[in-house]
């Protein structure tokens, strides 16, 4: 089925540096077979530089969706879609030829004329030589009774009077008229003539009512009713227009219903009627003769079944048309026409369905059967009874929308079929494009194949000779160039047609096919947004319009700024690849590609070893996907300071009190941290060392409650997604900050067949002891094309405020190291931590190299920084302290905040000197015991560990209880020789180490 539709639909950014904008809407239109269908409605004076077509149903609107599929050899479906005035309709058309071999029959679809079916019941029987193809619901009937109002002839017999009303008739050669069947019942008993009312209609008192097996079984006369009825054997069927005699066999008296003998039928004459004396003539052995009268144009009718109004001869509507509220409001509707040369229309309109299908009219209908080439048409019963169904080999399938959502059982229906004999001398003619959307001076072929009844393609070179194209030149031309068969779209916007004929030994074979073309686009996207490669790669390029894809041909433009590499563009593909007379190892470049006022551009790196930094390509897309979230790119933040996607949670709200779920705890009272004492200096005696300031060991026990706050998944995701060819075999690295280590986070992968859920692995566990962690992401195995939708999923917590991620680097390997002489130094990953946790950072050497000289000594003042930048204490708090040091001027500027934020917090104070002056020191090393001394009181209430190192005895006494608890908690172990060296000063890899140790272990406790 080829589907042309002018919905409005969403635009879809991808990654791929999409622009987009709004363009007017053209007019589409649906595909017609031939002159006397869909009528076409030219602009009259079209702007040269933008012709516009529009198909227009009269009575329904502009066409600006249709659909047509093949059925048979003579017989098509469309499906229109039209707007007038902000109203929507659908048609639904079954169009026949019989002179290939398409015939109609009213079908009941009870088992007797009381009864109902659906019209998708019915069912294709291989062994027929019809082949059943579609049917719609046919004539009126009571809802109560389920009795059709109108005629039903079936293989000559007649079975159903009409009522007066309208009706199809069917003639031995498949001919259709539609009219007034004429028909009238009278029976001959001796010289007396006797009016029959009504032929198996639901008995009442109004007439003398004659029922045959064909009503049922039983008369269903009411219980409120008593009747004389006379039980006749006819000797033959009840024909339209001929007599049949029969013998009366039985009289009876009834009240209530009573049954219709087999092979006999029942002449039902309530006692109430005014003429029912005149039926006593009849008596048991009576002999009779039925007569029926039939108009000319209905006699020889071996099928008929009822209708409506016929709305429409010698193809202008008629003006009998009803007044009634059902016929002039928009309803749903059916209907059938006949058209000039004979073809046979079945027609059904949805409606009761704002926007998509409000419902017409009878005078609409009567219009729209005008407009679609009918010389003559008739109404059926519609509402929710409306209703067309296709067959196949599966089944039947509903191609309308019913008003009640599902399809009502209906007494009958009328059905199209293709006679299987005539059709197997027959081909039919396939037509197809790759697009039905095409671009203004695009050249797109046609693909045309001619089959034999059986399916079968059949072998034929189209040629010239053979085949001829028709079609409008203002909206292209058709043609063969090379001896391939191509459309070539004028340069307009709308819909048109290209009917193709082919002859072959006698037999014309003719097929259209509805392209529209456009001359502007939407949307220009990419299959992926980076091209990596070794040296070549073909990319897909899709233009859409109106959510449709449009085929381009060669207007696609390609641009590179590398002249290494070189861009060919062959319709909706273009071929990247190096030039290989100056053939690179590696080289980079961006593709752009316009077509229309559309623009888009591809980042292209050739070469096996890479590394490369999706910030600033993935920056204008990222999203959050959680309500409440915001993300922000920083160009210079992040670990790496390369750039990073800030993710802020919404601010929590105040939790109605009857919500929150409470546990209890016990948590001890926070303990109080040493302040460090004052050394004294080497030539004098010891200064008596302060105090620390006592411990509080004991814990207090108290009743808190703690808001239980339930994880969600937080979801960081860029539109489009990462997509490319050459992410498979590669490793994605993230560094993270502000998670905890329950995040697990993931990222979703798709290919062209599959979707899976990818975990990351960190490669850095900081997640231990902080919110930071250098993530990895394997894509070993995964072939093809990958899309990367969900960059980076994780869990989260309604206490997190804060989620740094670095920009994403696509590389095999990479160095975590910042430094160049930790590489190799044993203190590597603890300086590395230190830095990334951004406590501490190293300098740059005379070569520009950033160096942390990890075996130097600490300075006092460069440790003050280091365990105000651990404990994060804001420096503005302690900017009035006052450093009260008699070398305080010899601080240095940069240092200066820090030695005031760890004096004004007590953790550091300064040495006295024989003078009994205090210093600072500042650039003096920190021995060990001071560090030690400082940080072992920031362990709480950790219970010390004896130790006995070689040199145990040196620790100052009031250094030696902070260090028993540092070496209880794993923090120092001691050198090789078992020493500890309390006097010896301690190197900025001690110290990183030792810092990284105090972070996991308090983190952990």
């Amino acid at each position: 089925m080829v589907k042309i539709s002018k919905r409005i639909t969403a635009l879809v950014l991808s990654i791929g540096f999409t622009f987009t904008s709004a363009f007017p809407i053209f007019a589409e239109s649906g595909e017609v077979t031939a002159e006397e269908t869909v009528q076409l409605t030219e602009t009259e004076e079209p702007a040269a530089e933008n012709l516009e077509y529009t198909y227009k149903i009269d009575g329904l609107g502009e066409v600006v969706g249709a659909s047509v599929e093949t059925l048979g050899a003579g017989t098509a479906y469309y499906n229109y879609n039209t707007l007038e005035k902000g109203v929507y309709q659908s048609a639904h058309v079954v169009v026949g030829d019989p002179t290939r071999g398409s015939l109609v029959f009213g079908v009941a679809l009870g088992s007797n004329s009381g009864t109902r079916g659906k019209v998708t019941s019915l069912r294709d029987d291989p062994e027929s030589e019809n082949r059943l193809l579609a049917a719609v619901n046919a004539d009126f009937f009571s809802t109560s009774t389920g009795v059709p109002m109108g005629v039903f002839v079936n293989e000559g017999r007649f079975i159903s009077s009409s009522d007066g009303r309208y009706a199809v008739g069917i003639g031995e050669d498949g001919g259709v008229t539609l009219g007034k069947v004429g028909d009238s019942i009278s029976l001959n008993v001796g010289e007396e003539t006797l009016a029959v009312s009504y032929l198996n209609k639901y008995p009442t008192v109004y007439g003398a009512y004659l029922l045959t097996q064909d009503f049922g079984t039983s008369t269903r006369l009411s219980s409120s009713i008593t009747a004389t009825e006379y039980i006749i054997a006819f000797e033959g069927d009840i024909v339209l227009g001929e007599s049949v005699k029969g013998i009366v066999t039985e009289v009876r008296t009834s009240t209530g219903a009573a049954e219709i003998p087999v092979g006999h039928a029942v002449l039902v004459v309530p006692d109430i009627y005014d003429y029912s004396t005149s039926y006593r003539v009849m008596e048991v052995g009576s002999e009779i003769e039925l007569f029926t009268t039939v108009s000319d144009e209905f006699r020889g009718a071996v099928n008929a079944i009822g209708g409506g109004d016929v709305i429409l001869i010698d193809g202008e509507p008629t003006d009998w048309i009803s007044d009634e509220a059902i016929e002039t409001s928009r309803n749903p509707r059916t209907a059938m026409g006949v058209t000039a040369d004979g073809k046979i229309m079945l027609v059904v309109v949805d409606g009761r369905k704002a926007g998509y299908s409000s419902g017409v009219k009878m005078t609409a209908l009567a219009e729209a059967m005008k407009s679609l080439g009918c010389v003559s048409a008739i109404n059926f019963d519609g509402g929710g009874s409306s209703i067309m169904a296709l067959y196949s080999v599966d089944g039947a399938a509903v191609v309308n929308k019913p008003s009640d959502g599902v399809e009502r059982s209906v007494p009958n229906a009328v059905a199209m079929y293709e006679n299987r004999e005539t059709v197997s001398a027959l081909h039919t003619l396939q037509l197809s494009a790759s697009e039905t959307l095409i671009l203004g001076g695009a050249k797109i072929p046609l693909e045309m194949t001619l089959v034999n009844s059986d399916g079968e393609a059949v072998e034929i070179e189209f040629t010239e000779e053979n085949t001829a194209f028709e079609t409008d030149e203002l909206f292209g031309t058709a043609a063969f160039e090379d001896g391939v068969p191509v459309f070539t779209a004028a340069e307009c916007d709308g819909v048109g047609k290209v009917t193709v004929t082919v002859t072959l030994d006698g037999e014309t074979v003719t097929a259209d096919i509805f392209l529209s073309v456009t001359t502007t686009i939407d949307t220009l996207t990419l299959d992926r947004n980076i091209i990596l490669a070794d040296s070549e790669e073909t990319l897909t390029v899709s233009a859409k319009y109106d959510g449709r894809e449009v085929y381009f041909g060669e207007n696609l433009a390609a641009e590179i700024d590398n002249m290494d590499i070189i861009c060919i563009a062959e319709g909706n593909s273009v071929t990247v690849m190096l030039d290989e007379l100056a053939f690179t190892e590696a080289a980079s470049g961006i593709v752009t590609l316009t077509l229309c006022d559309k623009t888009v551009s591809v980042p292209v790196y050739f070469g096996s070893d890479l590394t490369l930094n999706l910030g600033e390509l993935l920056a204008p897309y990222i999203t959050v996907e959680n309500d409440g979230y915001t993300v922000t790119y920083v160009s210079d933040g992040g670990v790496m300071g390369e750039g990073a996607f800030v993710i802020e949670s919404p601010e929590k709200e105040e939790i109605p009190a009857e919500t929150i779920q409470y546990t209890e705890i016990s948590e001890p009272t926070e303990t109080v941290e040493p302040a460090e004492t004052v050394e004294p200096a080497e030539t004098t005696e010891p200064a008596e060392p302060a105090e620390p300031a006592e411990t509080t060991a004991e814990t207090e026990e108290k009743q808190q409650f703690e808001v239980i706050f339930q994880p969600f998944e937080v979801k960081v995701s860029a539109n489009g997604g990462v997509v490319s060819n050459g992410l498979t075999d590669r490793r994605i690295w993230i560094w993270a900050d502000g998670l905890t280590k329950d995040a697990q986070p993931y990222a979703t992968v798709k290919t062209a067949d599959s979707e899976q859920k990818i975990y990351y692995d960190c490669y850095y566990d900081f997640l231990d002891f902080s919110g930071r962690a250098l993530f990895t992401l394997s894509l070993e195995g995964i072939d093809g094309i990958l899309s990367i939708d969900t960059l980076f999923g994780y869990t989260a917590y309604a206490d997190e405020q804060h989620v740094t991620l670095d920009a994403p680097v696509i590389c095999d390997e990479l160095d975590t190291n910042l430094y160049t002489d930790t590489a190799e130094h044993w203190s590597g990953y603890y300086v590395n931590a230190l830095s990334y946790m951004g406590i501490v950072n190293g300098s740059e050497n005379l070569v520009g190299e950033l160096v942390y000289i990890p075996d130097s000594g600490l300075s006092r003042e460069q440790f003050a920084k280091i365990l105000v930048n651990y404990l994060k204490i804001d420096t503005e708090l302690y900017a009035d302290t006052a450093l009260d040091f008699a070398d305080a001027d010899t601080i240095a500027a940069w240092a200066v905040p820090y030695v005031r934020a760890a004096v004004g917090a007590g953790l550091m104070k300064g040495r006295s000197t024989p003078a009994d002056t205090v210093i600072f020191a500042p650039a003096d090393g920190i021995k060990r015991q001071e560090a030690l001394y400082v940080i072992g009181g920031l362990l709480g209430d950790v219970v010390p560990e004896e130790f006995d190192f070689t040199d145990s005895a040196k620790i100052a006494p009031w250094a030696t209880e902070n260090l028993k608890k540092a070496y209880a908690a794993g923090l120092i172990s001691g050198y090789d020789d078992g020493s500890i060296r309390p006097e010896g000063g301690i190197t900025r890899a001690e110290a990183a180490t030792v810092i990284v140790k105090l972070y996991r272990f308090s983190s952990k406790s």
